[in-house]
């Protein structure tokens, strides 16, 4: 992993795109966060001394290491860890090396508080964060199907239980770029709401996946963060990756 330790570092020195301002932020309480983009430096610059290189990101892994130590304590003395239930990203090309992300998944475990799984779909699975687990993907769809590489890309969220392991009955959703700002806990308790129902119950009486709803008749639901069930949500995913072939975007 260390080439890709060295391009991070130089993206992060080179410069900082507009990405960066650009970031969402994930509460349960709304919160404003403002992110400054870094002024771009001389992208012909040297790049440091090795030492300094890793002693920086040797400090980096410690802090991740550090709060996936804890096991979930929290007040009480510890926090159960649902081994059921997963965050998940997808970060394909440039943006498994992009500081944003990498900062996106680190706010899971130090602000979110999450201690579970984190898997992360990418093309480039030796440069996902640490603390994450990588699941690969090709970066292009399969020859011959003439799918856009957008619609490949949002395709996959469609179809994240079949590319997580089976154990994972639960799965939240976020984009490469957002950012998490407290505690996770109170957002997956929601997960009880994702049960099949008991015999005689209607089925439109139970939510089959959970997503924040915005001010849009286009498009009402927000689908850069989400809370799915494997068997429940099932359907529902399948007719999103039906439509996003009807429309292609």
């Amino acid at each position: 992993a260390a080439p890709c330790f060295q391009k991070l570092r130089r993206a992060m020195l080179t410069c900082v795109d507009g990405s960066l301002a650009r970031a969402r932020v994930l509460t349960v309480v709304p919160v404003l966060f403002a992110l400054i983009a870094a002024a771009c430096a001389d992208p012909h610059a040297p790049v440091p001394r090795r030492a300094s290189r890793d002693s920086k990101s040797s400090r980096s892994v410690d802090a991740t290491r550090r709060v996936l130590e804890q096991v979930g304590k929290g007040s009480s003395g510890h926090r159960d860890v649902p081994k059921d239930v997963a965050i998940a990203y997808i970060a394909m090309g440039p943006v498994i090396r992009s500081p944003l992300f990498s900062h996106a998944a680190r706010s899971a475990r130090e602000h979110g508080n999450w201690m579970g799984d984190i898997f992360v779909i990418t093309d480039q699975p030796q440069c996902a964060p640490p603390g994450t687990t990588p699941i690969f993907s090709p970066s292009k769809p399969p020859q011959g199907s003439g799918m856009e590489i957008v619609t490949y890309y949002k395709m996959m969220k469609a179809r994240l239980f079949a590319m997580i392991p089976q154990h994972i009955t639960y799965v939240l959703y976020l984009d490469s770029d957002i950012l998490v700002h407290s505690d996770l806990q109170p957002l997956l308790n929601e997960r009880f709401r994702l049960q099949i129902p008991a015999h005689g119950t209607r089925i439109k009486e139970t939510a089959n996946i959970l997503m924040f709803t915005r001010e849009s008749v286009a498009q009402p639901v927000h689908g850069g963060l989400f809370f799915a069930h494997r068997v429940l949500s099932r359907n529902c995913l399948a007719e999103w990756g039906n439509q996003l072939l009807r429309l292609k975007h």
